[in-house]
């Protein structure tokens, strides 16, 4: 069995993206349309440091929070775990004119190259720093502010790619004085072997995704609140998710021939996900699904608190190694936390 796991804890038109270098920019403009952010490339042979560019982008943050429009508001940012012996290629953050944050890191393990993560990194700084599609948008509905966003792309060869992204959302109408409620969308999606690379036999298998709400929490008396979907869901459907306490977060997504089962655990606060492909053409076809969980804790006034662990985990199988097949195990974490201030 071969497996891959983590440690457990575009050309711009002016040219002012250089392969390699970095941006901490403020946008022109009055106050309140003041924008920030990093952007950086690089590759296999000169991979990027993740601690450096968490530094820069904590020293950003720093920088940012003291815009007085911005008081009182809060953000949610995560924490992208790297597997060893991978390259962090690409690498972005920005805070919109909204104050909501964005995050993309890209990494690559194996004989290939970056190029296409480059090209996934470059989409992310078209919709997210040059021409921002979502910025300041609602995206959900009222009495859930959105709060803070991740993308995180995790190449594999041959095995496949693993993309595992995240929105946070707080609720704004909740009256407990002792009590926040906080909610995750949880947008991951496997994209096997077989499809990237010519020669590749490597389809999806199965898929393992989950929020733990406990795991790393420091705002106190954590509680699994809300999941969906329940139970089991058998594709091809629509989706319909639908999170509480009132007014319900809601989206949908398509699910194609593949089978949900909702293994969740509120006594261990923990919202989880098994993915079964169903037929050939999900097993050599990029995959995605989008389930989401909200949850109860302490509240506070000022402070950074751990939020909750994210995990997403796809399985690849090479299917003419039978009766002994081969199996790859890719995973990805991010520890989310959020900011009063």
């Amino acid at each position: 069995m071969s497996e891959i796991r983590f440690p457990k804890h575009l050309v711009f038109a002016l040219v002012v993206l250089f392969i390699g270098s970095i941006a901490i920019t403020p946008v022109l403009g009055d106050k309140q349309d003041q924008r920030t952010f990093i952007f950086k490339t690089g590759d296999e042979s000169n991979p990027l440091s993740l601690p450096e560019l968490m530094n820069e982008r904590n020293s950003l943050v720093e920088s940012y929070k003291s815009s007085a429009v911005l008081k009182g508001k809060g953000i949610g940012l995560g924490n992208p775990l790297v597997p060893e012996n991978t390259s962090v290629v690409a690498y972005g953050f920005t805070i919109d004119r909204k104050g909501i944050p964005h995050e993309m890191i890209a990494v690559s393990s194996g004989k290939t190259n970056s190029t296409q993560l480059r090209k996934r990194a470059d989409l992310w700084y078209n919709e997210n720093i040059l021409n921002p599609t979502l910025d300041g948008m609602a995206i959900s509905s009222e009495g859930w502010p959105w709060v803070g966003a991740g993308e995180y792309y995790y190449e594999a060869y041959p095995y496949g790619l693993v993309e595992h992204n995240w929105e946070m959302y707080r609720n704004t109408y909740e009256t407990d004085p002792t009590k926040d409620y906080f909610a995750i969308k949880q947008i991951w999606s496997m994209d096997p072997g077989f499809r990237r690379w010519p020669g590749s036999k490597w389809l999806n298998n199965r898929g393992l995704s989950y929020v733990d709400w406990a795991l790393i929490n420091t705002f106190g008396n954590p509680a699994l609140h809300d999941r969906d979907p329940l139970g089991t869901k058998t594709g091809p459907t629509t989706v319909s998710v639908s999170l509480n306490p009132a007014p319900s977060l809601s989206w949908s997504f398509p699910l194609n021939a593949i089978t949900i089962y909702d293994q969740s655990d509120p006594v261990i606060k923990r919202a989880q996900w098994d993915y079964a492909f169903n037929t050939p053409e999900v097993k050599n076809t990029i995959q995605g699904w989008e389930p989401g969980s909200s949850a109860s804790m302490n509240q506070h006034s000022s402070g950074q608190y751990n939020l909750a662990y994210l995990y997403a985990q796809g399985e690849f199988i090479e299917p003419t190694t039978w009766p002994n097949y081969q199996y790859c195990y890719v995973y990805t974490y991010w520890n989310t936390w959020f900011e009063y201030w």
